[in-house]
């Protein structure tokens, strides 16, 4: 794939351009959408302009914000031996500011890509949103399912997801849990390096028993 580099701008341009609509390649999208070819771009350059301006190991919410802000490759495995559809997933991952007039730390979390599940090998196109909320000490992260995409209804509309005590990590990996109905997930957030990090999901219960194991590497501009 061959990526062209937009020149060089502040994150409120990119990240508009990155909230619009996907265009297709063959033309077919609705009014004010962002070229297909362009977002790989756009990506590239948010990681660029936020590339070592992370403090390294991140301890505090802000901290955290700054290495998470940009665009990150993604490979995830899915393993379960009951209740779940074991597979895998490729794709990319985007960390972008949301502009709130009332809430300065904010990122939304966009996933996208290819999935390919069960015994049968299916594959689907996979996508997932998520708020995360960097302005107190806790890290807390949302569910983002609003339609409207105004930064004001996506943060009206969000639904709590889990929090990071970031505080508390110390020197471990960060430790988090999400209540399903009578299943429990257990989130572990690990820090491998300065342009990688995982993530792992343990959940057991009555309905469900499995792993999910993410990997994240930064996605960074060719020279």
């Amino acid at each position: 794939m061959q990526y062209y580099l937009v020149p060089p701008t502040d994150y409120r341009y990119i990240t508009a351009l990155l909230s619009l609509p996907r265009a297709t390649p063959s033309g077919r999208h609705c009014h004010s959408a962002t070229p297909w070819w362009m977002r790989s771009s756009l990506l590239l350059t948010l990681s660029r302009m936020t590339a070592g301006s992370a403090t390294w190991p991140p301890r505090t919410a802000a901290a955290l914000h700054s290495y998470l802000l940009g665009g990150w490759a993604l490979e995830k495995a899915m393993d379960y031996r009951r209740g779940g559809v074991s597979g895998t997933f490729t794709g990319v991952t985007t960390f972008a500011p949301l502009e709130h007039r009332e809430r300065a730390a904010l990122l939304l979390y966009k996933e996208e890509g290819q999935a390919v599940l069960g015994a049968e090998r299916s594959t689907f196109q996979a996508s997932k949103s998520l708020l995360w909320d960097f302005g107190g000490e806790q890290v807390e992260v949302f569910f983002d399912e609003a339609k409207d995409r105004s930064p004001e209804a996506v943060v009206r509309g969000a639904r709590f997801f889990h929090h990071i005590d970031v505080a508390a990590a110390a020197e471990s990996p960060f430790q988090f849990e999400h209540p399903c109905l009578a299943d429990m997930y257990r989130g572990t957030l690990c820090l491998d390096a300065p342009d990688s990090f995982r993530m792992l999901w343990r959940v057991n219960g009555p309905n469900k028993d499995g792993t999910i194991d993410a990997t994240y590497t930064r996605i960074k501009a060719a020279i």
